[in-house]
Formats: C-alpha cells, structure tokens, sequence
C-alpha cells in the first residue's frame, strides 16, 4: 500500500493512496479527502487549489 503525505487546507486533509506495484510503482494512485468540519470560502478555494496539485502528482505518478 503507498500512502503519501497527507496535505490540508483548513479542516481538510488530502492524501494520495494507491497500491505499491513489485516494481515500487504506484498502481492506481487516487485521491482521499477527510473534511472534519465545514469550510469557509477561503478554505474551499485553498482545498480546490490543493485538489488540482494532488491530480498532477497522480498523473506523474501514473505516467512512472
């Protein structure tokens, strides 16, 4: 199992998780968000601009 680090933006955290392949590749890399509340305005663009970072590092990861 790979797990990355998890990166928050107020009460959301969002961690990249996928299977570790034999060749230590990430197989079907996907995004978890765990939200412990609700989020203001500021919250929400800092988690969507958080969300747009973590689907680049999937393609990356996806392309290895």
């Amino acid at each position: 199992m790979y797990a990355g680090s998890a990166e928050t933006a107020g009460p959301a955290s969002v961690r990249i998780v996928g299977v570790l392949g034999a060749d230590g590749a990430v197989v079907r890399p996907r995004v978890t968000i765990h939200l412990d509340d609700v989020l203001t305005a500021e919250e929400a663009r800092e988690l969507a601009a958080l969300l747009f970072s973590q689907a680049d590092e999937i393609d990356r990861l996806a392309s290895e």
